[in-house]
């Protein structure tokens, strides 16, 4: 297991905790938004790290857009599907 792909693990990790704050912690949408950037900070650090030191793998290739999809369809249905009251469905 290489950084990249690790970092691509870390962005799995990130999704279900971003879920979490944006209904359970105070502030949770500012919160939220933090891990969406660091999210966005290690896709480009895994590509560039991937390529740059030639480290990669048929994991990352097939794991990598999958991460970046799933935290895109989390932040989408959040925002559109979600009531304004953010109970959890």
């Amino acid at each position: 297991m290489n950084i990249p792909n690790v970092l691509t693990l870390l962005r799995f990790i990130l999704i279900p905790i971003f879920v979490y704050s944006y209904f359970y912690i105070t502030d949770g949408n500012i919160f939220a938004a933090i891990i969406f950037i660091v999210s966005g900070i290690t896709d480009v650090l895994d590509g560039y790290i991937a390529r740059h030191y030639n480290q990669i793998t048929k994991m990352g290739i097939l794991m990598d857009p999958l991460a970046d999809k799933l935290m895109i369809i989390t932040v989408l249905v959040l925002t559109f599907a979600v009531k304004k009251d953010k109970k959890c469905p």
